[in-house]
């Protein structure tokens, strides 16, 4: 493509050049970036984009003057190849196909070929195409020898072997049920060369600590002295939802690690007189009420207690260590660092900025779905973390895969449940090999942090801060209702060869619930 830039004969009045497809806007968003860099010095290949959540009509309008060097979503494409009239693709003369296994993942085959027919009939001839994936599994080998000729396999040990028999005879549109009678289980066939820079982890946490275990290891993580920036995997919209929503709203006791024996003493005094004042206002409802049933009978009412009792305080969650009103003064946010949200439903203006603040931030966390595994890179990210299961190993390849990135260091951690531990050996089969990392150190931090006794006491404490915060707050209370259900229903979609591993009737759903 570079040496086609130096063309000067070509401009943006004669259409479209390339076109690179990508799965996700992000990877749109990031692609559009590096290509603005790289043709700076060449301003007759103007790039641009086409992608869902943006503006049809000034989409329609950037074509109309030209686009030289598109970047798009398969699905955003093809509308515009069927309604956009003034979209020149007659000049195509290279083609990319960039995380083509997402692309499949995301059912769109049948979108590239219909390109593919399209750029035929308005008589493109396409010089060179080239098929990206970190992957290459059956399904993405039969798309190679679909959409490109004579195919060669390049990059790390990658032989160079000509097309299959089966490859040769498959038709466009034929692929995905191809891959299905090959590969029926849809399961990785290639083992996975893994950067020396790239360590990776597992830690067994049962599921009624799962989550102050999370909130644990990420202030753990952001403490240090080295700035560190976290991407964690969430298995659905609804659970990234809950998890932002509770992290940002829940604070700590600012001075729970500098409590000196007197204070201990106060603070103990202080919960018994709670205590006392909570019986004294029971006690005093209940002669409200029996004189409210008098008054009812047709006796005379002494309503003398009812005013009493008018104006108490009924909350029964407020910290017995304060006032209410001093509630904010004396506490701290648990995360008092940059923290980010990305899934699909979230508006595309904000998706921009979400992840242009987070790849400028030095230390952060981004809660995310697997909109944020493929392609996106998301410079300086230092830990990986897949709270929820990946399910295919692919899946666990190209979230890891965030860390690590042109030769710097990175963590991967992977969280299982007890019953879940044999997928580390389904792991190893693609010489996937994790070492387990100890709840202990991410415990012990805990106790620093909430000024607990000791490090069993931390796991409880940071327990009951996070559900202080949902029973004090509705919407964070609706958020967890949602969360639950979908991480339950999302639980029982694992592909069927790992039904044995991660099956729904393992799960202690008071525990996910807790």
């Amino acid at each position: 493509m570079s040496q086609d830039w130096k063309e000067t004969k070509f401009t943006r009045e004669d259409g479209t050049r390339s076109i690179i497809l990508v799965p996700t806007r992000e990877l749109c968003t990031q692609v559009l970036d590096v290509l603005s860099a790289l043709t700076r010095p060449f301003p007759h290949f103007v790039p641009g984009v086409l992608m869902g959540g943006e503006n049809r009509h000034k989409e329609k309008a950037r074509l109309r003057k030209g686009i030289v060097t598109l970047i798009c979503t398969p699905g955003r494409l093809v509308d515009h190849l069927k309604t956009t009239e003034s979209f020149a693709v007659n000049q195509t003369r290279y083609l990319i196909y960039d995380e083509a296994d997402r692309i499949l993942d995301m059912g769109f085959q049948k979108d590239i070929t219909f390109m593919i027919h399209h750029l035929r009939d308005k008589g493109a001839k396409v010089k060179k195409s080239v098929l990206a994936s970190a992957t290459l599994d059956v399904r993405v080998k039969r798309l190679a020898h679909v959409v490109l000729r004579n195919p060669v396999e390049v990059g790390y040990d990658a032989p160079k072997r000509a097309p299959t028999d089966e490859a040769k005879h498959l038709e466009p549109g034929q692929e995905e049920d191809s891959a299905q009678t090959l590969n029926p289980n849809n399961e990785l066939d290639t083992d996975v060369v893994v950067p020396d820079t790239l360590k990776q982890h597992y830690l067994v946490c049962p599921g009624k600590w799962r989550l102050s275990t999370l909130a644990g290891f990420l202030r753990w993580k952001l403490d240090n002295d080295v700035p560190q920036k976290l991407m964690v995997f969430l298995s659905n919209v609804d659970s990234v939802e809950f998890h932002y929503a509770l992290f940002s709203r829940t604070r700590i006791p600012k001075t729970s690690t500098k409590l000196t024996p007197e204070e201990k003493a106060q603070r103990q005094l202080r919960r018994q007189q709670l205590k006392e004042e909570k019986r004294r206002r029971k006690k005093a409802k209940l002669k409200a009420n029996r004189r409210i049933m008098q008054q009812l009978e047709g006796g005379e009412a002494n309503t003398s207690d009812e005013e009493d009792t008018a104006d108490e305080d009924e909350s029964e969650l407020m910290d017995p260590d304060q006032p209410e009103e001093q509630m904010e003064a004396n506490t701290n946010p648990l995360f008092p660092y940059n923290l980010f949200r990305l899934h699909g439903n979230v508006p595309q203006l904000e998706r921009v900025s979400v992840y242009k603040a987070f790849s400028a931030c030095e230390r952060g966390v981004l809660l995310c779905t697997d909109v944020a595994a493929r392609g996106v890179d998301f410079p300086g990210v230092t830990w990986t973390v897949q709270y929820d299961t990946p399910g295919e190993e692919r899946n666990y390849i190209h979230r890891m895969g965030r860390t690590a990135r042109i030769g710097n260091v990175g963590d991967s951690l992977l969280f299982l449940m007890p019953h879940e531990v044999q997928y580390t050996k389904c792991l190893r089969k693609h010489k996937l090999h994790l070492d387990q990392m100890k709840g202990d150190i991410i415990r012990f931090h805990m106790a620093t942090v909430l000024g607990t006794e000791g490090i069993e006491e931390s796991a409880p404490a940071m327990q009951y801060a996070l559900t202080k915060t949902v029973l004090n707050d509705a919407e964070v209370q609706r958020l967890a209702k949602l969360g639950y259900q979908a991480f339950v229903r999302a639980y029982a979609t694992h592909p069927r060869r790992l039904k044995t591993i991660f099956s729904p009737h393992e799960l202690h759903l008071g525990h996910v619930a807790h």
